[in-house]
């Protein structure tokens, strides 16, 4: 999934997690750092879920990141590349257009 620096919103597939404080944990794919730690709702949104945050989530442009959300012992990974220059990433790959957020098809 592409998400911009400044993305408030982050979208997934995880149905089950309608509702729920699930903890929330991004890490930088290259440095291992945490940048994200915090239980978060997660809300749905047509077909997808989403957590949001007004503060955004400490993403650095061009770097990769895995967010990992956890709940009652079961994890929904997925793999984030952070890219301001969005028209770069709408036009190398197909994608689903949502506020600032894109979710690869």
């Amino acid at each position: 999934m592409v998400v911009t620096s400044n993305a408030k919103k982050i979208y997934f597939y995880a149905p089950s997690l309608v509702g729920v404080n699930a903890q929330v944990q991004i890490k930088n794919d290259t440095t291992k750092e945490i940048v994200f730690n915090k239980a978060e709702l997660v809300e749905q949104e047509s077909y997808y879920q989403f957590i949001e945050r007004n503060q955004g989530f400490d993403l650095v442009d061009k770097e990769s990141y895995i967010i990992t959300l956890t709940h009652q012992g079961k994890e929904y990974r997925a793999t984030l590349q952070c890219l301001d220059d969005v028209n770069e990433a709408l036009n190398n790959q197909k994608r689903i257009n949502s506020d600032l957020e894109y979710i690869k098809i």
